[in-house]
């Protein structure tokens, strides 16, 4: 038995790993084979550190059960004697293993036990591999709270590896929700500015590099970006999005193909847009099993508002007249739904209803509804001349801030 044979195996199959080279990962698995049956052959007790070292490399070579029965069966002979560091070593690949599997809360506790290990044994070789862990599981796991701990993560990353585009792209996409959050960290507009900027470099950048393609957070979080500044970029990275969907065998997310919808449609491309939507609903109804022609419910109701609003930008009232009836029937709070059938009905002529419409609306919990819908009822109070009626609603208006 010679302990320094198999020492070199292992070291020579990290560094074939580590290669960039496209056989580097089954060269390593060869060696670690090697080294496992040296070990075995001998009369001594396994080393858990080379069982970790195993683990790693079957788990890059893809064999998955393999990886978690050396890392478990590392794990199992550690003793006292086992140094902090393969302690820490061995909880990472536990962790990475029940990351790949989606066992998030699972995943993010082993990280946590290899990164105290690690600061116990006073050494930083696994530090990259457990900051991305952390960062990647916390953006999975959509934790608001925990944006800061995850830059700090992801930054600590970059810092000792500044080509690991993993980590690039989810800084990205971590930055750009801190400024596209709702109610999110209290920033200066200079700061948010920054964050956006920096945001968006990130993503650029990790895209374009070995992954990117398939990053569908990345290309989601790049295009909601450029929604309002630049449309047509948004618009290409929402496509690119889909064409990974489709690539992993996965079906998008209505969500996904509502905004597409949206922004083909301010960009006048209503036969793309008209499509897509199609699309969003055709899933909707396959998901939730809804024969056609039947209502999508109260989750949907935007994407029935999306389709009505199409029809009326191309032209055919009389369909988008008939649907926003619909949803006004069914879920008589979507006032915005109100709102454009009001206005459909006052340039038919249609005072009386166009009024009903802009009552209903009035009452909105929204306040830009309830702007909207003032502005409606004024015009509908200037074609009836009622204007003792007309300034009543603009005294209201004003004492409510309606306008």
């Amino acid at each position: 038995y010679r302990p320094e044979a198999i020492e070199a195996l292992v070291n020579l199959a990290t560094i074939k790993m580590n290669s960039e080279q496209d056989t580097g990962v089954q060269e390593a698995l060869l060696l670690i084979k090697s080294a496992l049956k040296k070990q075995h052959g001998a009369e001594v007790n396994l080393d858990p550190r080379l069982l970790s070292h195993a683990s790693e490399i079957f788990f890059y070579g893809g064999d998955v059960q393999r990886a978690e029965s050396l890392a478990l069966s590392a794990a199992k002979i550690a003793g006292v004697r086992t140094s902090s560091e393969t302690l820490s070593d061995i909880r990472l690949q536990l962790a990475r293993i029940a990351h790949s599997r989606g066992n998030y809360l699972d995943a993010f506790r082993l990280y946590k036990q290899a990164e105290a290990l690690q600061e116990q044994a006073g050494k930083d070789r696994l530090g990259s591999q457990v900051h991305l862990g952390c960062g990647l599981l916390g953006l999975a796991l959509q934790q608001g709270e925990k944006d800061d701990y995850l830059i700090d993560h992801l930054q600590a990353v970059l810092k000792a590896n500044d080509k690991c585009s993993r980590a690039r792209r989810a800084l990205g996409v971590v930055l750009a929700k801190t400024v596209l959050r709702e109610g999110s960290l209290e920033l200066s507009e200079a700061a948010r500015d920054q964050r956006r900027e920096m945001s968006k470099t990130m993503l650029q950048q990790g895209i374009l590099e070995d992954g990117g393609e398939d990053d569908i957070p990345a290309l989601i979080t790049y295009a909601q970006l450029f929604e309002l500044s630049r449309p047509e970029v948004a618009i290409a990275s929402y496509k690119k999005a889909v064409e990974a969907y489709k690539r992993a065998g996965k079906d998008e997310p209505f969500e996904l193909l509502n905004n597409l919808s949206a922004l083909q449609a301010s960009m006048t491309q209503f036969g793309e847009a008209k499509a897509t939507l199609e699309r969003s609903i055709q899933l909707v109804r396959k998901r939730n099993r809804l024969p056609e022609g039947s209502p999508l419910g109260p989750r949907y109701v935007t994407l029935s508002y999306n389709y009505a609003r199409l029809f009326e930008k191309i032209g055919d009232v009389n369909a988008a007249q008939e649907m926003y009836s619909e949803i006004t029937h069914l879920y008589p709070s979507y006032s915005d739904a109100s709102i454009r059938l009001g206005y459909i009905l006052l340039e038919r002529g249609d005072l009386a209803g166009s009024e009903e419409c802009a009552q209903k609306a009035v009452l909105s919990s929204s306040k830009s509804s309830r702007s909207f819908a003032a502005s409606l009822l004024v015009m509908v109070r200037t074609k009836q001349r009622a204007y003792p009626s007309l300034q009543k609603i603009l005294e209201i208006g004003s004492e409510k801030k309606l306008d």
